[in-house]
């Protein structure tokens, strides 16, 4: 199977309050709202948090009742941040650099600064 090249942004054109526009070397387009770019971070926590795949965590006894002490029959689950799932938080970037010539770091107003978001992912999840 031969390798595909990589894609090439064209043109980055970021609207921190609103999105992030990529206008890609073939012609098409793909345009992420900022709420959507920080739901898709990549980075190691926040796929942890969107699958639920960290086995550490999901074998973890829940914690006790606050109101009784006792313990719970359930597996402690990690819940996501409310501004993984409403866009009611205005999240807005704050800074974003390239990264080489293949990705852009984003930092978000919300604090979270570890995402980097190379251009072959953000081809992959564009709709």
């Amino acid at each position: 199977m031969p390798e595909t090249a990589p894609p090439i942004p064209r043109k980055l054109d970021l609207k921190k309050d609103q999105r992030l526009r990529i206008d890609w070397a073939d012609g098409s387009q793909s345009v992420f709202p900022i709420i959507r770019l920080r739901q898709l971070c990549p980075c190691a926590a926040c796929r942890m948090l969107r699958t639920g795949s960290d086995p550490h965590q999901l074998m973890q006894p829940a914690p006790p009742k606050p109101e009784t002490g006792v313990p719970r029959k359930s597996l402690s689950l990690s819940v996501l941040p409310r501004h993984f799932t409403s866009e009611a938080d205005a999240i807005v970037v704050t800074s974003a650099e390239l990264v080489g010539n293949y990705a852009i770091q984003i930092t978000f107003s919300d604090g979270h600064t570890s995402g980097i978001y190379s251009f072959a992912y953000l081809r992959e999840v564009s709709t």
